[in-house]
């Protein structure tokens, strides 16, 4: 999720340890409240494997679906957002605020050269 607050986020957000954090463990998360943000962006990723997946996180104002990569973990795919447009060289890229429609799956490149259309 892209957002911005003004609130003291240590100071003013419920904060919970996560369930698989070990005692000495520093693994906290945040419970933001929407009326304290700013949101510009929020996108769904859930498991490939069917079982695998947990109900919607995400109200449907900020993501109606979600999306992930059909091969699952360690097959190199990774999701790209769509274009939406360009203008004068400038690259607008789609929201509509549903992960399912925004998204494509593509094949990674980690070659320096992956996008430069060499």
């Amino acid at each position: 999720m892209l957002f911005r607050t003004k609130a003291d986020i240590k100071a003013q957000w419920k904060q919970y340890k996560l369930p698989d954090a070990g005692p000495t463990e520093d693994k906290t998360y945040f419970s933001m409240p929407k009326s304290a943000l700013e949101i510009y962006d929020a996108v769904e990723i859930q498991p490939s494997d069917l079982a695998s997946r947990v109900p919607k996180r995400l109200s449907v104002e900020l993501d109606a679906g979600f999306s992930y990569v059909p091969n699952g973990k360690y097959s190199s795919q990774a999701l790209l957002r769509k274009t939406h447009k360009t203008i004068n060289g400038r690259v607008v890229l789609q929201d509509t605020n549903n992960s399912i429609l925004d998204f494509v799956t593509i094949k990674a490149d980690p070659s320096k050269n992956a996008f430069t259309g060499k």
